[in-house]
């Protein structure tokens, strides 16, 4: 048996590891230099590093006959006592040992929920125990003659041979962008969205490891400084490129008896793979708004999902209907495509779509040279060379991916709209969700979608083997759609490809419900199907969560609605979009079907009985009634829809008005009048009606990595936490009261905002404002006092923005009147609020709030460099105890009575980034 080293968790050991590398790492920050030679060097002295620490402080676990972690000593003495007595024969020492066992394991499991679910406060951590375990696949893999592969040799040859092939292309260039340097906040922005649960890399560090390691400045400033050297030298130290490679079987395979049903996951060591998802998270910003990735792609990229493809064919076919013309589309795969990526093809990709000279220096040698380990069924194979292809489960793969297939599709467009090779009926549309392809044609008869969408497949099938991929032409499926909402018996004939196996004699037969991203499609879009699977499908999850406690032991009925909601629900609603229309075929039925498992789960947890009311038993176990929840999820979907980027796939099929500059699509919804809508009832018709006047531009300068002002200026902002202790607490209150008079060089901005209550009775109009106010202080006087109307309908977060934008830009405005100002010092209610503003992390991405506040900031760092600015926190409850102004009490008591006088209430500010540049320059 294999013996495994390990550090245990939360230990002293683990205290002692991170020390160490700590430390280690703090010695080697300023040897970081700008050549390869030394930053290899230095890379090297990492990697000795981590393995001396994991050497020192890991134990190592050798396995024992009894293996389940359950097993505990009661279990031990019953199993020797049996053995004393006659063994299993003896029914009365085989049925005590039975039931040792069985409260040996309930114990265990009862502690291990209560700890998942109470003490780390992650119950959905418990929804693989409910799943199906399925056996390994045992089938011996056949190599490409047909042979066994009976020896490890041979297994490892076929495994390589399978996931490395590819050819080369020449591509031409594009004009060069600039590539900024990564800063520190990028860093704690990437680690922080790291999940802790993943499984280690060769150099055995986790990301809860890491998490720790980021707690010392000085870590950070080296993986910081590491990463811009690998830009500047062009050069991708050895140490992260070894790999090892685990296989893993597809799942749904019918035989596991070729490499093609195994996929490949890539374990990366943790600091290479951080900085791949720093590059990563630049690369997303840039192809989009640089236009590189084709409006069709979806998946893997910023703010493109599945439901966004499956909106965009339903709003298709729905359209075609209300033409009376008919739709048929064809899917299509790429054989093996991540392993499949040419280095070479890749790296003159980069150069074509314009990236800087250090990002196409840095790739040349990121994608070569490259070494990696295979790992199944517990062996693991020596190094080989891996020069084509990126793993999945690097960082970078998505992104890589979708820039390599990107010029497929430009070329596929260009060859569309070609006058010359134009087809007779011209594609309506492609879609691609990473490697699945999609066609979509639309004419008169099915013999015109046919023909064009078999010419287009083979021009298709052309280009990719140009760039070095290869179609699956046995994934490749036809799907027809009906004439007609209505018609279920319209002709369904089968399309001959011209390239085997989907040949004159065999033609490719289509499907009656056809399975897309995983939406079940049916010819009329009525979508029963989609919802009966998914409905099905977590009914029996629901029946197997009731492992995980009951009405006596186990999880506890809030905790059964946390996981209901989190684990549950979200599948229940996939592809929500599609068919959520109130009054189309079918809607009741799929809403009728969906509410089996929301009655499931109602009384799974309240322990309730089966002839219980259900509308009872949804409001004791604290669930939306179903019909209101859905109709929630479907209104937040509309209103993301002013959150896009422009150019996205579902912005071209809207109205000029929402499409945020996007090409329209001939099938948008633009000049098209109610009554055509009403005609068309397209997914996408309430996005027509959306109300909401917000504007969000997630592509702004300010919200890009490397050019935010974190990123720029990080030390210029600081921010004093206020202290946790009470007694602490009211002593950082007594000094902030009496700042202003100790620091008169200091031009102190205290803000603080009202929500006022109303009545849900009241209309909107006739509601009060909650305000905001601002009280300026400079020398121990307080110079400017105002307050401002926020709103009627505003939340915490916009009063925060409001009071804190108003304070910034008093403060510019002071500073350009040429005042002895050496700091600025902002006081307000929400640090936390102000951090995300400032830092553009604040959800959903590109808010002109968020912005504008960071403009703020912007211009007092860049206007005047020698002033600093600090953010104080406050507690609320300091402002508004009552009492008057003294030079004694300070200034945070008046400012809740200039809050709160509502007399003093002046006309709501215009928000507008254009108005904030004017503003402050």
């Amino acid at each position: 048996m294999r013996c495994k080293q390990k550090i245990e968790a939360w230990s002293e050991e683990e205290d002692d590891y991170v020390t160490q590398i700590c430390g280690d790492m703090g010695r080697m920050l300023n040897n970081v230099s700008e050549s390869a030679e030394d930053l290899e060097t230095t890379m090297g002295r990492v990697s000795t590093a981590f393995e001396r620490a994991w050497e020192a402080y890991s134990e190592e676990r050798k396995p024992s006959h009894h293996r389940k972690k359950w097993w505990n000593e009661d279990c031990k003495k019953a199993y020797q006592e049996m053995g004393e007595n006659g063994g299993p024969r003896n029914k009365e020492m085989r049925n005590k040992m039975r039931k040792t066992l069985r409260i040996a394991r309930r114990q265990y499991f009862d502690k291990q929920i209560h700890s998942m679910a109470s003490d780390r406060k992650r119950p959905w951590d418990l929804m693989p125990w409910t799943r199906e375990r399925k056996m390994p696949a045992v089938e011996a893999i056949l190599d490409s003659e047909g042979n066994s592969c009976n020896n490890e040799e041979k297994l490892f040859e076929t495994l390589h041979n399978t996931y490395n092939a590819a050819d080369n292309r020449e591509v031409e260039e594009f004009e060069e962008r600039e590539w900024v340097k990564f800063s520190v906040q990028e860093f704690h922005d990437v680690l922080k969205n790291c999940a802790k649960n993943t499984a280690p890399g060769p150099d055995h560090v986790s990301w809860r490891l890491w998490k720790q390691f980021a707690t010392d400045d000085t870590v950070c400033q080296f993986v910081t400084k590491i990463a811009n050297a690998c830009f500047d030298t062009g050069y991708w130290p050895q140490h992260f490129k070894q790999s090892i490679s685990v296989i893993i079987p597809k799942p749904g395979k019918s035989s596991y008896d070729k490499a093609k049903s195994f996929r490949p996951i890539v374990l990366l060591n943790k600091m290479g793979k951080l900085i791949e998802k720093m590059i990563a998270r630049r690369l997303q910003f840039e192809s989009i708004e640089a236009g590189v990735i084709h409006p069709c792609q979806t998946g893997g990229i910023l703010q493109r999902s599945v439901e966004d493809a499956a909106v965009a064919l339903t709003h298709h076919v729905h359209t075609a209907w209300a033409k009376k013309k008919v739709t048929s589309v064809l899917a299509f795969d790429v054989a093996q495509f991540f392993p499949s990526l040419n280095h070479n093809v890749l790296s003159k990709i980069f150069k074509h779509f314009g990236f800087s000279a250090s990002v196409v220096s840095f790739f040349s040698d990121y994608l070569v040279g490259r070494k990696t380990q295979y790992f199944i069924d517990n062996i693991t194979s020596p190094l080989f060379d891996s020069n084509v292809g990126v793993g999945q489960g690097s960082a970078l793969s998505p992104i890589l991916s979708a820039l390599y297939i990107a010029p497929c599709f430009h070329l596929l467009d260009k060859w569309v709209k070609d006058e010359e090779d134009r087809i007779h009926f011209p594609l309506i549309s492609f879609l691609s969700f990473v490697d699945n392809g999609l066609l979509v044609a639309t004419g008169d008869c099915r013999m015109d979608t046919h023909d064009t969408l078999k010419e287009v497949y083979a021009q298709m099938t052309s280009i990719f083997k140009d760039y070095g991929l290869v179609m699956e032409h046995t994934k490749t499926e036809l799907f027809n759609f009906a004439d007609s909402a209505r018609n279920k018996y319209s002709p369904n004939p089968s399309i001959n490809l011209g390239v085997a196996p989907f040949t004159r004699e065999s033609p490719c037969i289509p499907k009656d419900v056809w399975r897309y991203l995983g939406i079940m499609f049916d010819r009329n879009l009525t979508f029963r199907d989609h919802v009966k699977f998914y409905s099905t499908k977590l009914v029996s999850a629901v029946r197997c969560m009731k492992s995980l406690g009951n009405s006596n032991r186990g999880l506890t009925p809030k905790q059964k609605r946390l996981l209901y909601i989190l684990c549950i629900q979200p599948i229940a609603t996939f592809g929500l979009r599609c068919w959520y229309k109130p009054g189309t075929r079918a809607f009741k039925t799929n809403i009728k079907m969906l509410c089996l498992t929301h009655n499931q789960g109602a009384r799974w947890i309240t322990g309730a009985f089966k002839t219980s009311p259900m509308g009872a038993m949804s409001a004791v176990a604290g669930l939306m009634p179903l019909h209101l929840q859905l109709k929630k999820l479907f209104e937040r979907s509309v209103i993301r829809i002013n959150t896009l980027h422009p150019n996205h796939p579902v912005l071209s099929l809207l109205e000029r008005r929402k499409a945020k500059g996007s090409i329209l699509h001939p099938n948008a919804l633009e000049r098209k009048s109610k009554t055509i809508r009403n005609v068309i009832k397209s997914p996408l018709d309430s996005v027509i009606d959306n109300p909401s006047s917000e504007i969000f531009d997630p592509l702004s300068e300010h919200i890009k990595p490397g050019h935010r002002l974190v990123d720029r200026h990080p030390d210029k902002v600081k921010f004093v936490l206020m202290p946790k202790n009470r007694k602490d607490r009211d002593e950082y209150h007594s000094n902030l009261n009496l700042a202003p008079v100790r620091e008169p060089n200091t031009l102190h901005l205290f803000t603080a905002g009202v929500k006022h209550k109303f009545d849900p009775s009241v209309p909107l109009p006739h509601r009060t404002h909650s305000h905001i106010a601002l009280v300026t202080v400079f020398k121990g006087q307080a110079i400017t006092s105002k307050t401002r109307a926020a709103g009627r309908r505003v939340n915490d977060e916009t009063i925060v923005v409001w009071s804190t934008f108003l304070a910034l830009i008093k403060a510019h405005k002071k500073l350009q009147k040429g005042l002895p100002i050496s700091k600025v010092i902002l006081y307000t209610t929400s640090q936390l609020i102000v951090k995300n503003l400032m830092s553009t992390n604040s959800k959903p991405l590109g808010s002109q709030l968020s912005i504008a506040v960071s403009l703020a900031f912007d211009a007092i760092a860049t206007d005047f460099p020698e002033v600093n600015i600090e953010v104080r926190g406050f507690n609320k409850s300091w402002a508004t105890a009552p009492g008057t102004y003294t030079e004694d009490s300070g200034m945070l008591q008046p400012l809740a009575q200039i809050s709160g006088d509502r007399k003093d209430v002046y006309r709501a500010l215009s928000f507008f980034p254009s108005i904030c540049l004017i503003s402050l320059h």
